[in-house]
């Protein structure tokens, strides 16, 4: 059996974060089982007072006790502790993280890992009253590359929020297009748009949701930073760096 304990004061965030890991064989019925669970937990305390000083302000846990074949965390419980004036525990939220991966380790590929889809349920409580749902599907290409994202909330809903993620040849990416649903209008419309140069190396160009484009006209190899740069308005701004990839020097645009 190994239990590792492991944890660290953040003296910036007034935070102690304690990492618990259990790992462990047992035999039952002559058979012979392995049972894990991974618990972190974050305490939070008043900056004025410090850590020292009396009970947390908030704690934060969160729990994985299922696993896939791949060893990907299948399901896990987060939940939310505030401290009131007397150091009593109170639980104002509860969320619970159920995930179902996409593992390819056949025909030459190994990819692992991948989400196929997620469901979060949330409480403030441990009666269930007022639990909310969300759901959200992936969907990938033969590469492993992310094609499509749905989020929607649980139950016979038909809005949803959709993601559509689009590649070059190289594996990068191109342009990502939302899609929103509301009853029977669906309304489409870029995030955002990228062209690379014949390498698929470097960026040639960008332009944002609303239509303004940046054009990269020239990198530095080396350090893969860009060199002369024109914004949206045709203003050009180059720069230099050192043989440390550091900013060495910048032209401004009208010198």
């Amino acid at each position: 059996m190994k239990d590792v304990d492991v944890s660290k004061y953040d003296t910036d965030s007034m935070c102690l974060v304690s990492h618990i890991h259990k790992d462990y064989t047992s035999v039952a019925f002559g058979m012979r089982y392995r049972m894990r669970w991974i618990c972190t937990k974050t305490y939070e305390y008043d900056y004025e007072q410090g850590v020292s000083q009396g009970e947390p302000l908030f704690e934060t846990e969160n729990w994985a006790n299922e696993f896939d074949e791949y060893n990907n965390p299948t399901n896990i419980l987060s939940r939310v502790w505030e401290y009131d004036a007397v150091g009593a525990r109170v639980l104002v939220h509860m969320e619970r993280t159920i995930t179902e991966y996409d593992n390819r380790d056949g025909s030459g590929q190994w990819i692992i890992g991948l989400p196929l889809t997620v469901t979060f349920k949330q409480s403030h409580d441990w009666s269930g009253v007022g639990d909310r749902t969300l759901h959200k599907r992936y969907n990938y290409n033969s590469e492993g590359s992310l094609c499509t994202e749905i989020i929607e909330p649980g139950g016979a809903h038909a809005d949803y929020l959709g993601k559509t993620y689009f590649h070059d040849s190289y594996g990068n990416m191109r342009r990502i297009r939302n899609a929103y649903r509301h009853g029977v209008y669906i309304y489409l419309y870029d995030v955002y748009e990228r062209e690379y140069d014949t390498r698929g190396q470097f960026i040639d160009w960008e332009t944002n949701a609303e239509g303004h484009t940046t054009t990269f006209h020239d990198w530095d190899d080396r350090f893969g930073l860009p060199t002369v740069v024109e914004d949206p308005n045709g203003l050009i701004t180059m720069t230099m760096y050192d043989n440390f990839g550091r900013v060495e020097g910048i032209v401004p645009p009208n010198h």
